[in-house]
């Protein structure tokens, strides 16, 4: 279960990316470890393709992206990956099948799509005025920041085009900040 996850923005997709890939907020992995206590190799793989590559789900068995792996006796281990990427605030739930060697096996994945609501507290911060300042005085305002979406969120302050920066303009914190 991903529970809530934001929704991905404009077109991102996350289908087919490989599992190194680091989570950047804009999908979720999770990873389910099938360890062979048998002797014997066994070989995993996805039943129906059609339940494990959807718009918003990616199940990855390998690296590759690949839809079989053979997992070496004795206690060899795979991860399996489950790649939620919400694009709608709807809930979602898909039943995965997998085929163990000959006996089938299977995942729910369950998870919900919700928006990030990153808001000021009040309109009114929307517009800092600093007023007639005095060269070299600092003036300090607060602009206070709430989380109002279903799950934590960080976020970094940027000035991209240093805009803020030529007119001596700086923030604390400087750092992602979580609420």
């Amino acid at each position: 279960d991903f529970g809530p996850c934001f929704i991905a923005r404009d077109g991102a997709t996350m289908a087919g990316m490989p599992t190194s890939i680091p989570s950047n907020g804009r999908f979720e992995r999770k990873e389910l470890v099938a360890t062979n206590f048998d002797e014997m190799d066994c070989i995993i793989c996805l039943r129906d393709l059609e339940d494990a590559v959807k718009p918003w789900l990616d199940v990855q068995l390998d690296e590759a992206g690949g839809i079989e792996a053979v997992v070496e006796g004795n206690g060899g281990k795979l991860s399996i990956w489950f790649v939620f990427t919400p694009r709608q605030v709807v809930d979602y739930a898909q039943r995965v099948h997998f085929k163990v060697n000959k006996e089938e096996k299977w995942v729910d994945v369950r998870g919900r799509g919700c928006p990030l609501r990153l808001e000021l507290t009040d309109i009114d911060m929307q517009h800092i005025d600093f007023g007639v300042t005095r060269a070299g005085e600092p003036i300090t305002k607060v602009a206070k920041v709430v989380n109002r979406s279903q799950r934590t969120a960080t976020f970094h302050l940027v000035d991209e085009e240093s805009e803020l920066k030529s007119k001596a303009v700086s923030w604390d914190p400087a750092e992602p900040r979580t609420l």
